[in-house]
């Protein structure tokens, strides 16, 4: 419970995108945040009834049986619920061992997508621009700027947009 506390506590990253929707407003108000430690802590010492789904890379916190008959259709968004229905978007739905685990997926989850902002807004505005935009996030490193991969991905991106005429070379 400690462990689930403190990542609550400290992340910084937006909780509907890890939380169910009526779930992650329990963050606007201090009573709302208790009743949500109370609903872990309940789930996690009383029914079982908590999971860490990692749908398409992304870890996430359900009030669900990871058993559970249908368990997809719990675990999805109505956004991905539509996509799936409508478009046949594919979702690969895989477990977190336990909530150190969780922890774990998601900082290198949320550090991988920073890193994919900073490359994207330095292809198209400049490494300077990105890194005065990132240098503030957590998760943000600054040696982003000069290394040699990271240096080559800009410029592949940058490259790609210029070719598909969505960027103009400078």
């Amino acid at each position: 419970m400690k462990a689930i506390t403190e990542f609550l506590l400290q992340t910084d990253v937006n909780p509907y995108s890890f939380l169910p929707s009526n779930f992650a407003g329990g963050f606007n108000t201090s009573s709302g945040f208790e009743n949500l430690l109370h609903m872990i802590h309940h789930a996690l010492v009383d029914d079982g009834d908590i999971s860490f789904p990692v749908v398409n890379g992304s870890p996430r916190i359900s009030f669900v049986y990871k058993w559970e008959d249908n368990y997809a259709d719990y675990v999805l968004t109505s956004n991905e619920k539509l996509m799936r229905e409508q478009y046949g978007t594919e979702y690969e739905v895989d477990q977190c061992t336990d909530v150190f685990h969780f922890i774990e997926k998601f900082e290198h989850y949320h550090t991988k997508q920073v890193k994919r902002w900073f490359i994207t807004d330095a292809a198209r505005f400049g490494i300077e621009w990105a890194a005065d935009k990132y240098e503030n996030y957590a998760r943000y490193d600054w040696s982003w700027e000069t290394d040699p991969e990271v240096l080559a991905e800009i410029e592949a991106f940058r490259d790609t947009m210029i070719k598909s005429g969505r960027m103009k070379g400078v």
